[in-house]
Formats: C-alpha cells, structure tokens, sequence
C-alpha cells in the first residue's frame, strides 16, 4: 500500500469535529442526574442555564467534563450524611484545591452573605438555594464550581441584595 493511501486511511478512521458526548458521557450524566435527585425539568433548566442548550448532546468537549463533575459532586453531597455537625468547618474538605478556585474560606464568606438573604432556614435548603442563585446570575455550577476570580462579583451581588432587604426593597 502507497504511503499516500495508508495516510488517507488512517485519516479516514479519525473523527474530524466532535460529535459530541459519546454514549458512556450520556449515561453518566443520565445516571448521576437522577442519582442527585433532578427531575427532567430540572435537569433541562440546569442545561440551559448554565450552557444554554436542550440536550447535553449540544455540549462540548469541556462542558461534558464540567457537568458530569457538577452532577457527581451533587450525587455525593445528596447522599453524604453528617453524624456530627461541629467536626469540620464548611468546604474544610476543598483544602488543597488548584489555584484557580476559591478558598474555602471565601466559599464560607460567600455562604454566610448568602444566609442573610435567604428566606430558608436549613442549611441544604440555604444552599441549594445558592446553587440555584449562582446558576442563574453567573452561569456557575455549584458553590464548589466557584473560581477566585468571581468571588468578589459574587459577593458585591449578595451585599446588593442584602442592601436592598434592609431599605425593604425586593431583592
């Protein structure tokens, strides 16, 4: 076989663009979705929110990897019971973390802000809540999901709102 036929055989079994996620992502993220407890309606607004798409057929390369980590995370915090509630600080556990994220203790500033806003008074409803905040105004999937850069965006957004609660303006 001439090398010209070899290399266009070779190139022929390549995937020239992504197509997107293959079967095994969809599953995952099928899978982990219903193990964090989403509804489809729910799932379907998370995708839309956050990457603007229907179906995470739509996703690319980056935002299966980010979406299948933001579910896992979600699958493991869903199921994680707590026994004792004084042996750790918030988001101790995110000790360590690449640079790029936020610091635990800004996590732990940023939830504080955040609880003198909500309406809620238990701590998974507090931050779901969040969750769903970070979602929809900055396109964040999940507190964890926070990097340095957009902690004092983040923050500057919660002390309007808690600004505006005190004048008794809707947040």
């Amino acid at each position: 076989m001439k090398r010209a036929d070899l290399r266009a055989k070779q190139k022929a079994k390549r995937p020239s663009a992504w197509s997107g996620p293959n079967p095994r992502q969809i599953q995952a993220i099928k899978t982990l979705s219903r193990e964090a407890g989403q509804t489809d309606a729910e799932y379907r607004d998370m995708l839309k929110g956050a990457f603007g798409v229907e179906s995470c057929k739509a996703l690319n390369p980056s935002q299966v990897s980010r979406l299948i980590e933001h579910l896992s995370r979600l699958t493991k915090s869903s199921t994680a019971k707590f026994q004792d509630h004084d042996r750790a600080l918030p988001f101790s556990d995110l000790e360590g973390r690449p640079d790029h994220f936020a610091t635990p203790a800004q996590l732990r500033l940023i939830s504080a802000q955040w609880n003198k806003v909500t309406v809620f008074t238990k701590f998974e409803e507090q931050q779901s809540a969040l969750e769903n905040f970070l979602l929809q105004r900055f396109k964040i999937l999940g507190v964890k999901g926070i990097e340095r850069h957009e902690v004092g965006g983040i923050l500057k957004a919660i002390k309007t709102m808690v600004l505006q609660q005190a004048k008794g303006a809707k947040p």
